[in-house]
């Protein structure tokens, strides 16, 4: 069930519409089907005065927040191999923390973090390390991972909840903790698990960790910030204007368009029973809504969308104190057969990106 992918007009003249309407330096798109997937690229990937250069699809962009279904991934793996049981609390795999952290934290799982329901923050975690760490040498220090990793999360548990527990709170530290346990579980370091329970089996040649550009070139994408509608200076796609690794397992994972859109499908062909890294009866846990949190599988939100009815779906949004400079957006439908892909390097682009999800869903069945 393995996909090809091929370049199609009409997807690209929405992208182009997009950039054009929506004043977006560039737009990626793709569409999964049973045929393959079928991509278009709008604008430029370079677009200042001086400097343009068109967007391609081999441009590699970061899914910021769609990260984190992959690191849900690497948890449903994980699971199914009893390396990390999706009910072993945290207190379990760290016995040497009690004490050190508030008891409020102790029962945290890995299901109830991928479901945000363990009353966790909302914020990045460099954020987190501002507000809780004063010293920024010690910050950096604290930036890395596994180690570091750890190290940071018995920062953010000293703390109480700073929401109900048991319910919905969307929480990015979450997914820091989540890679934390994964870590201690498997003993490897997330971005190595990451490569080997996600990228490998479902043939994502193009992911990886990190922004992929190099220093002082034009290989990738620049991407320009907005502030509340106002926008900020530029900057090259490079590691140099790349997030702390303590981000990695939410929101640092770049790829190609049509990878992003392979990664859907393996949700779609996990519902048709064939398992692709994972086992089919793996996959229909990840696409079944949870029984406290209905709008939320262990990998998903639960959406519904016109013309195509209900859908699995995530959003990405990276920032900085610049503003936020990209975003992305994935729909999910098993029972349409359909995965529908969507990135920018341009900030606070909603409006660009649900214009172009409209019209793609719109007439989906034409470009099947």
């Amino acid at each position: 069930m393995e996909l090809g992918a091929s370049e199609a007009q009409p997807l690209s003249d929405i992208a182009a519409e997009a950039c054009k309407r929506f004043n977006m330096p560039a737009v990626y798109v793709a569409v999964a089907t049973t045929k393959g997937i079928q991509f278009g690229v709008g604008g430029y990937r370079i677009n200042e005065p001086n400097l343009k250069i068109l967007a391609s699809s081999k441009d590699r962009v970061t899914t910021a927040s769609i990260t984190k279904p992959f690191t849900a991934m690497v948890a449903m793996a994980l699971h199914e191999k009893n390396i990390l049981p999706m009910g072993r609390t945290f207190s379990k795999l760290f016995p040497e923390t009690t004490g050190f952290i508030d008891p409020g934290f102790g029962d945290a799982t890995p299901l109830r973090l991928m479901t945000h329901q363990c009353g966790l923050p909302n914020a990045t975690g460099d954020e987190i390390l501002t507000k809780t760490v004063p010293s920024g040498a010690e910050r950096f220090a604290l930036s890395g991972a596994p180690l570091d990793r750890y190290k940071y999360l018995l920062r953010l548990l000293q703390f109480p909840p700073t929401a109900t527990k048991g319910k919905y709170t969307y929480s990015s530290p979450g997914y820091i903790v989540l890679a934390a346990m994964e870590e201690r579980a498997a003993r490897s370091k997330f971005e190595d698990l990451v490569s080997k329970y996600v990228f490998r089996p479902l043939g994502l040649k193009s992911a990886a960790v990190g922004l992929p550009g190099t220093p002082g070139k034009t290989d990738q994408p620049t991407y320009y910030p907005y502030k509340n509608g106002i926008p900020g200076p530029s900057f090259p796609g490079n590691p140099q204007n790349d997030q702390s690794a303590l981000n990695s397992s939410t929101g640092r994972i770049v790829l190609t368009i049509d990878d992003l859109a392979r990664f859907g499908w393996a949700f779609v062909a996990g519902a048709e029973g064939v398992g692709l890294g994972l086992l089919p009866s793996t996959y229909k846990i990840c696409i079944t809504p949870d029984r406290e949190v209905p709008t939320r599988t262990p990998v998903w939100e639960v959406v519904d969308r016109n013309y195509v009815g209900r859908v699995l779906e995530h959003t990405g949004q990276n920032g900085d104190q610049r503003g936020f400079w990209s975003n992305s957006l994935i729909i999910v439908s098993p029972s349409k057969k359909l995965v529908v892909a969507i990135m920018s390097n341009r900030g606070e682009a909603w409006d660009g990106l649900f214009f172009a999800r409209d019209e793609i869903l719109k007439n989906f069945l034409k470009l099947k």
